[in-house]
């Protein structure tokens, strides 16, 4: 892995983290560039657009930051396992809410357009 390849997977880390702490905490915001980051890092084989397998992955992501936080209740994390699981029927949703087209691909600006949605930036 070179090294801007490096940075951005850290950075994408540290925007997981953030999604994690914006379930429990309205102050913490995601700005463009992790959302960005978060982009690059899922997008893997960059071709422009995610998958439903892409989107699996970042929830997967999401639900092992959150269950890592101990700031976050035990009532939040079951919370989320309930609505993250990556494999269940919410995933499908969520994946067809972010393809506004419904070619069972999420363009960039879609992703981009849920995330400022769900995270309120």
């Amino acid at each position: 892995m070179g090294a801007s390849a490096g940075k951005v997977s850290e950075r994408a880390a540290r925007a997981i983290q953030k999604m994690a702490a914006a379930m429990h905490d309205t102050n913490s915001r995601l700005d463009d560039a992790d959302v960005e980051a978060l982009w690059k890092r899922y997008d893997h084989n960059r071709t422009g657009y995610l998958e439903l397998e892409d989107l699996k992955a970042l929830l997967r992501d999401l639900q092992d930051a959150i269950f890592s936080r101990p700031d976050i209740p035990p009532t939040e994390r079951e919370r989320a396992l309930r609505e993250f699981d990556a494999d269940s029927a919410s995933v499908l949703a969520e994946f067809e809410r972010f393809d506004t087209d419904h070619d069972g691909k999420i363009q960039k600006e879609d992703f981009f357009a849920g995330i400022h949605t769900l995270y309120g930036m």
